[in-house]
């Protein structure tokens, strides 16, 4: 039913548009401040007439105010641009598990899909998920589909989450016998038996709908529910439909008696039995392979399955019951691409009103004053004259201050653009063409002519933008308090501080659907594209909201912070060794010439070295130094200096100075080793050890091996054993038997040398925004690498992210 629009009889009683009102007010305000010298309030008071003409031009601005918001902005299409459509700014990256299964369902060549958390033993991780995949076999894939579905989810990937292993399932082939009795009416039995298969079918493999966002309107389903969620290639999926397709882990004889009892024509079903391979049969529950996805054996059904008519068997045309069931199997496949690709609201463009347009209020004056479309007669008198350019001069002020109010309106899109580049807030226009004979009372043409192209004080001007971008960040539930306190003390021009402030919440709102889709995806490891395409969503977020997204973008140079998600570095097979084992001290037994002499072999078993890595030599006073590895065996390995056969070629020790990430990121580093007041060994170092804590202590000349902790304090802690020499190459990290690094974890790293961080108020503010960023089921932390320990990060980094892509 159509509600009709009506205009209302009145107006609120209170409202700018009811001119009865604002005569009234008026006159309550004349009466408050002026009542002992203004006592005539009648209409024929000129005073009065003017409040008249001006309540009347604010009834009219009223109105225009109230103009739909499309009106507001125009007919210009670029007003609509940052009004984002609900595709845009309701939908999200995958948050739950069955927003990871549309997006695999939703890649061409996958039937069905299922995410499970991953329950190997041996990784008994958290945020470790599987994939089993049923294959589409009416769909061609391409190419290979195992890859396709891991950067599908890569490209989506949770922040400290992430994919094990992608399992393709192979089809478990079932068949059936039995009996089927069907009416005598039956008009077609080829056609029926179709039928009757194609139901079963989709029991045993049912369809994924798509559907169109009209489909989805017309289901009753509102706007916020139809766009939770990832955005999909090929239209919507109801999430509750999608929840009721569970993974079948067996077949129930009387569901599919079921299935088939809902055909028409069908009286009963008798004897049913489920095989599969040569598995004996079942008659009642037949369990499934956990290895593969159900699937018909149709011709071998039709060679077991009975029907009858009156109980006498019925012939049938197998050829044409396959070639029916076919028709209906790709006749009903909703296939990808072919959903409606309408898939979003857009505003549509609103109407030119021509809202800055103004007429004067002196036009609406009695032709007696002498004022607006009304002029003087020629042989009036000089005074009535000045009297009537000092009336003129009078309400112009009011006409000035009305027609900016109309300028500002018609200027509203403008107001709450998302373009940096508009930093002023005030809008004028000039009365030339509105106000009759204004050059007579204009002291100067050319300093009015400035005061209308804009503001004397830009600063304030920048001042008012910054206020309105707070009001447009608000909506989206966000702020930049703390960005701009931070700024404003690291920055002493003001007019540098407003522009900067401007341009950086002007482009977090251009980039706001992303940054907030994706404020909780980890790093797109296999993209090969772009820096930003690789960068989490996390980091991004960072960055905009500290002013940094142009530096972490720029990948010629040094990127401000480093984001590692630690269930990435968890341990696989092909590790070699422990994590203990980079920084670790170890022994060579002897050196020999290798290559000629142009090279030297070192003797030393169980090395778990790998060519191109690079060690230091000590304890030898002919080696001592730092080489690379350029050649490995199971007992020795070689380095790329001359051998020495007048030096000493018998032991040594070595020692990695380029160590894996992991280590980097799970210890931290010892800054000197000193004597406590007990004649202990005291180390500094930034930790959270508590006392009576197992620590372990590596790549020290004197003080490897594991500890007991028995004190901390808030710059490191002791260890009970008595100080010798300082040592300022160790590391440290805590060893606990239950402790997993791995689990819903992550460290950003940052250069505390970098000139972004010189400044103290800079580094706690952007420590407090990763805190405020991070979800909160994921721990962060947060390490300031000096300039050494930054450039042994970037080596390892680089491989780290080399090792990444090859997964």
């Amino acid at each position: 039913m159509t509600i009709p629009v009506e205009i209302p009889r009145t107006l609120p009683e209170d409202s700018p548009m009811n001119y009865n009102f604002l005569r009234s007010e008026g006159i309550k305000l004349i009466q408050k401040l002026g009542g002992k010298s203004w006592t005539d309030h009648n209409d024929h008071d000129p005073g009065i007439t003017i409040l008249e003409q001006l309540c009347y031009v604010i009834t009219d601005l009223a109105y225009r105010l109230n103009y739909d918001i499309k009106d507001l902005l125009g007919a210009d299409a670029e007003a609509f641009e940052e009004l984002y459509g609900p595709a845009d700014i309701l939908t999200s990256n995958p948050v739950t598990l069955t927003d990871i299964r549309k997006l695999v369902i939703d890649i061409k060549g996958v039937r069905n899909a299922w995410v499970e958390p991953l329950m190997d033993p041996d990784l008994s991780l958290r945020g470790l998920y599987q994939v089993v995949v049923e294959k589409d076999d009416l769909i061609e894939s391409g190419g290979n589909l195992v890859r396709k579905i891991r950067e599908r989810l890569n490209s989506h990937r949770a922040l400290c989450e992430d994919f094990e292993e992608i399992k393709l399932l192979d089809k478990q082939r079932i068949r059936l016998s039995g009996t089927v009795e069907i009416a005598d009416e039956t008009e077609d039995i080829n056609e029926l038996m179709a039928e009757i298969l194609h139901q079963i079918k989709l029991h045993l493999s049912p369809d994924i709908q798509y559907q169109s966002l009209r489909q989805m309107l017309d289901s009753g389903k509102s706007v916020d529910e139809i766009f939770d969620g990832p955005v999909l290639d090929h239209g919507f999926i109801d999430s509750e439909e999608l929840e009721r397709h569970v993974r079948k882990t067996e077949i129930h004889a009387s569901d599919i008696i079921k299935e088939v009892m809902d055909v028409p024509n069908v009286l009963s079903v008798q004897d049913l039995t489920m095989i599969s391979g040569s598995d004996n049969a079942k008659n009642w529950v037949f369990p499934l392979d956990s290895n593969k996805t159900p699937t018909l054996d149709e011709l071998a059904t039709l060679d077991n399955l009975q029907f009858r008519v009156r109980r006498l068997p019925a012939t049938i045309n197998k050829s044409r019951v396959l070639e029916l069931l076919e028709r209906k199997v790709l006749s009903a496949v909703n296939i990808k691409g072919s959903a409606d690709q309408n898939n979003d609201l857009f505003q549509s463009t609103g109407r030119d009103r021509n809202i800055a347009y103004y007429y004067s209020v002196q036009n609406h004056f009695p032709a007696n004053y002498g004022i607006g479309n009304s002029e003087l007669p020629e042989n009036a008198s000089t005074l009535r004259k000045a009297q009537v350019n000092q009336l003129k001069g009078y309400l112009t002020i009011f006409d000035q201050l009305l027609a900016n109010y109309f300028s500002q309106t018609a200027n509203f899109k403008k107001l709450v653009s998302f373009d940096g580049d508009v930093q002023t807030a005030y809008f004028r226009q000039s009365l030339t063409s509105a106000v009759n004979g204004l050059n007579d009372i204009l002291s100067s043409e050319g300093s009015y002519q400035n005061y209308v192209a804009g503001s004397q004080d830009h600063l304030k001007e920048m001042q008012k933008r910054n206020k309105f971008l707070n009001h447009l960040l608000a909506r989206f539930g966000e702020k930049f308090s703390g960005y701009s306190v931070m700024l404003q003390n690291t920055v002493e021009d003001q007019k540098e501080y407003c522009e900067k402030l401007i341009r950086d919440k002007s482009e977090f709102l251009k980039s706001y659907p992303g940054l907030s889709a994706g404020r909780g995806t980890g790093m797109n490891y296999l993209s090969s594209a772009n820096q930003q395409d690789i960068l989490s969503g996390f980091e991004k977020r960072v960055a905009a909201k500290t002013g940094l997204q142009k530096e972490l973008a720029n990948t010629e140079n040094e990127r401000p912070f480093y984001l590692i998600e630690h269930i990435l570095l968890r341990p696989t097979p092909a590790d070699t060794h422990s994590l203990e084992d980079y920084f670790a001290q170890q022994g060579i037994t002897a050196f020999e010439s290798a290559s000629g002499r142009r090279r030297t072999r070192c003797l030393a078993a169980n090395h778990n070295l790998q060519e191109g890595e690079k060690i230091r030599l000590f304890d030898n006073d002919t080696y001592q130094g730092a080489y690379q590895v350029v050649s490995v065996s199971e007992l020795s390995f070689e380095i790329d200096t001359t051998y020495q056969e007048e030096g000493d070629n018998t032991t040594a020790s070595w020692q990695r100075t380029e160590p894996d990430i992991r280590f980097l990121m799970l210890s931290e580093a010892i800054n000197a080793f000193s004597k406590s007041s007990s004649g202990n060994t005291y180390c500094t170092v930034e930790n959270s050890l508590a006392e009576n804590d197992q620590v372990k202590i590596v790549g020290t000349m004197q003080y490897d091996g594991s500890y007991r902790v028995s004190k901390v304090t808030t710059e490191g802690f002791e260890i009970s054993v008595p100080f010798t020499t300082d040592d300022s190459n160790g590391r440290c990290f805590p060893e606990l038997a239950s402790q997993d690094p791995y689990s819903l974890q992550m460290t950003i790293v940052i250069p505390a040398d970098n000139n972004w961080f010189a400044n103290e108020t800079y580094r706690e503010f952007i420590s407090n925004t990763i805190s405020e960023e991070t979800p909160a089921h994921i721990r962060p932390h947060i390490k300031w690498f000096s300039k050494d320990e930054m450039t042994l990060f970037r080596s390892a980094y680089s491989k780290y992210m080399d090792i990444l892509q090859q997964r």
